[in-house]
Order: structure tokens, then sequence, then C-alpha cells
């Protein structure tokens, strides 16, 4: 028998299989020989049938817990009372299917332990979506991913800024992720910060998901409209190829093909330089590029869609990746301390996929990231490059774009009513102008 992973202090009696077979056995024989009363013979062979009911797999415990801050998973089973044994056999059925390295505070589990403490049942839950399972099996303890299943229903959102479009969204009930969700589209064209005004009004059509009946986030913006100095739209399109991207009334893509920066929160350490004093060769010399400090492990993501070049240790780059663009553009994202799974030489990366994480490997002095842009073969300053527009939808899906744009434009465009009206059955409308 394997060892018993978890001791209860309480735990309820129980009369083994043997026992009660016993009792049973002993209660028929005294009926057959008609030795006792008849009040006796009745709550003995009630008591013996009743413990034979009690299923032999009968779980023996139920544990449940929470992964608090800078805590490990692992950490996290050992406070809640899983001896170590028991977690190395849930780790080991769930390798290569939940990276450890990734759990978050507030991910949830739940451990299931039969009558001698071994694993009957495990779940991690990292959110309201996806859960990490493990249930015993004929080959042993097997681990999967399991996704729940999520409807996508259709909302309106509309309202008009008094001090921002941050507080016009949060004040009618939408969440910060609502309100990112919404700049990051006309994040090129519109500067919320300092170009918005009171009087401004904004429409969103966008999806909202819901599991098992509750509302558990925001899909995907549909289709949008701000309108202050100027008139801005924008509708997602998904190509008959199955390129998704957002545009204006135009077919002109609303991103450019560039991000500013690989790293979301920064600051630049060292700039652009044709002649800079390297702090550990001790001489000048160019520094084509910009050094971004960041703690490591500091997501690096890809500025735009491109090609891998190259993926690996380039002396002192340290850990090195480089990736080729359209129009003749290369980056460069160097001193990581670790290169993405799956990102190599010959696939494919996206705008705004990591493909590596901040580190001080090579040449380095501490931790940070290189990052450097090549135009036609020759080094270029990042922060100086007039950033080219992303392809707009090809010629020949304009036909096709003009009916999706249009379908949409009538449903944000009209009144109340004649917006409720034009609503696809099933979708809820909420407007707060």
């Amino acid at each position: 028998m394997r060892p018993s992973t978890l001791r209860l202090s309480k735990r309820r009696a129980r009369i083994s299989r043997g026992q009660a077979s016993f009792l049973l056995g002993v209660g028929l024989m005294l009926v057959a020989v008609g030795s006792l009363r008849w009040d006796f013979r009745t709550r003995a062979t009630e008591e013996a049938s009743m413990e034979v009911a009690v299923p032999a797999d009968e779980p023996g415990d139920t544990l449940s817990g929470v992964v608090r801050r800078a805590e490990t998973l692992s950490e996290a089973l050992a406070r809640s009372g899983i001896e170590p044994y028991t977690a190395h056999e849930i780790f080991s059925a769930l390798r290569g299917i939940l990276d450890f390295r990734r759990c978050q505070p507030g991910d949830q589990f739940m451990v299931v332990l039969d009558t001698d403490g071994v694993v009957d049942y495990f779940e991690y839950r990292t959110g309201p979506m996806v859960s990490y399972v493990v249930e015993p099996s004929p080959e042993g303890l097997r681990g999967y991913r399991c996704q729940a299943p999520v409807a996508r229903r259709l909302a309106l959102a509309a309202g008009t800024l008094e001090e921002s479009l941050y507080l016009a969204m949060l004040e009618h009930g939408h969440s910060p992720e609502f309100v990112s969700k919404f700049a990051d589209i006309f994040a090129w064209d519109i500067d919320f910060y300092t170009e918005s005004r009171d009087g401004d009004r904004f429409i969103a059509l966008y999806e909202e998901l819901f599991s098992e009946g509750r509302c558990i986030g925001y899909g995907d913006i549909i289709c949008a409209r701000y309108w202050g100095r100027e008139d801005h739209y924008a509708f997602r399109y998904v190509d008959p190829e199955g390129h998704a991207d957002y545009y204006d009334e135009n077919g002109r893509s609303l991103r450019k093909a560039f991000l500013r920066s690989p790293l979301s929160y920064s600051r630049i350490s060292s700039f652009y330089s044709r002649s800079r004093f390297h702090p550990i060769l001790r001489y000048y010399r160019p520094h084509h590029g910009i050094d971004y400090a960041a703690p490591v492990g500091s997501p690096v993501s890809a500025i735009g869609d491109g090609v891998v070049e190259f993926a690996g240790w380039n002396g002192g780059y340290g850990k090195f990746v480089r990736v080729r663009h359209a129009n003749d553009y290369r980056s460069g994202y160097g001193h990581l301390s670790q290169i993405a799974a799956g990102v190599r030489a010959g696939g494919r990366v996206a705008q705004g996929e990591v493909i590596g994480y901040v580190g001080s490997t090579g040449l380095s002095t501490g931790p940070h990231l290189h990052f450097e842009m090549k135009y036609k073969g020759r080094f270029v300053d990042p922060l100086k490059v007039n950033l080219p527009a992303a392809n707009p939808v090809r010629p020949e899906f304009m036909g096709n774009f003009v009916v999706h744009r249009d379908s949409l434009m009538a449903i944000i465009s009209g009144d109340v009513e004649t917006r409720t009206a034009r609503l696809p059955a099933g979708s809820s409308y909420t407007d707060e102008g």
C-alpha cells in the first residue's frame, strides 16, 4: 500500500468490510435460530446493513486554498496541510501541462484524498474559465487542462465625457480592462490624456463573456466610435484568411506597424549614441540601440509582426532574438534572461507577442533590455523612426469589408431605439449617454 500522505486529527470511526460482513452473518444466524428477542434482531440487522452500504472509496478529506502573494504553489499546498509526497505526485501529473512558474496570487486549488490519504482528485483554477485537473487512471495519476465553455453576448456601451474617458466609463459600470481595450484601439490617433474634452462622446459594440451563467469578462470590441474634435471609427475585421485587425471606415489599419517600446513598464537607462563609454569594456564605441532598465523576468514583446531570424546566444548580447519585419526593418532584443518557449529561427511572431524576458546575460552590468532597430541594413534610432502604418485591408477583400462595415455602422449610428432594434437577436443593450 502506498504511504499515507495526510493524517487527519479527527477521523470518523468506520467499521471495515470484514467486520461489517461478520456482523451481518451473526445477525442472520441469530434470526435463523430465533434465540433473541425481535427488537434486538431488528436493531442488529439494521446496523449491519447500514455499515455495508458505506462505499469503500468515500473521500477521507477535502482541502482547499488560495495562492498568496510572493508564494509558490508548492508553499501554498504545504501551508494547507498537503505533504510533500502528495505535492510531488500532483506536480508530476501536471508536468508539461501547467507552468508552475506562472502561478499567480489568487489562484485557487482543491485536493480530495481517499481514506488512505491518496489523491482522488485535484483541481487548480487560474481563472473563471481555465482549470487544471489531476485524477487517478489505470496508469497512475493523470493531469489535463480543462476549458470551461464560454458564451458570448453582444452589448452596447455609450456615454459622454465630463472629466475623462476613464472616469466616464467607470461611472457607468465598466472596468479598467474595458477602458484599456477601448483606448488601445485608438491609441495611435488619439491621446486620451491630453486631447479628450468634456462633451466628447463614445460608443462601442462589444462582447460579454459568460460561463456557467455569470459574466466573467469582456471579449473583443467589435466596433467603436469616438467623436470630439474629429470623428473616429474603428471596425474589427477578420479577412477570409483569418487575419484580424482594427480599421477605419476606409479600410486603413488603426495601428502602426511597430510598437513604440517592447516593454510596458520601464525607463530608458541609455540612449542611442554614436559614441558611448562602455561600462565594461572601458572605451568609447557606438551604442546602436536603447537600453531599458527593468526587473529580471519582465516580459519583452515583439514590436511588430515578423519572422525570427536568430534566437540564441550572441556574444556580448547574451541571449538574443532578432526579428525581420516587412519593408526591410529588423529589430533586436539582447541580454535576455530567457527566450520565450516556441521562439526559434524561422518561426513567426505577432506584434505584442512575448518573445523573451529581461535579464543580464552577456556584457551587462545589471538587468536591462538592449533594443535596437535596423532599416535597410543600417542601424537607426528607435525613438526617431517614422513608424509606418500597418497594412490596410487587402484590395481583394475590400468588398467584403464594406458589407461588414456598413452592417456595424448601422448599429452604432442613430438614436437609442434604432440602435436597440438593430442589435442581433439575443444581444443586450446598455446606454449610459
